[in-house]
């Protein structure tokens, strides 16, 4: 049985246009944002005693990262895919001519 495993697979979709630039950026400040909104509602007289609070904010912190690194992982471009999409978009050009 020949071997069929394609090892250039299809690359992600192009960004568009205005997407965000730092998309860890963006994800980390809304993260932080949670966090003090949790600290501000507590702070504020929500009825959560001092173990609950700090679950919850242990719980946000050690969440955070993965959060990030999920959403960073879905929009971010390695080198090796930039440069297979250029040479592609250069072939395709090429071809056209």
């Amino acid at each position: 049985m020949p071997y069929t495993h394609d090892p250039e697979p299809d690359p992600p979709a192009i960004p568009k246009a205005g997407a965000p630039e730092e998309p860890l950026l963006t994800v980390g400040t809304l993260t932080a944002v949670a966090a003090a909104l949790l600290a501000a509602l507590v702070s504020f007289g929500i009825d959560i005693s001092d173990n609950q609070q700090a679950k919850l904010l242990g719980l946000i912190l050690v969440l955070a990262p993965f959060v990030v690194a999920g959403i960073g992982r879905l929009k971010a471009w390695s080198p090796a895919s930039a440069r297979r999409l250029a040479l592609a978009e250069r072939n395709k050009a090429q071809g056209a001519a």
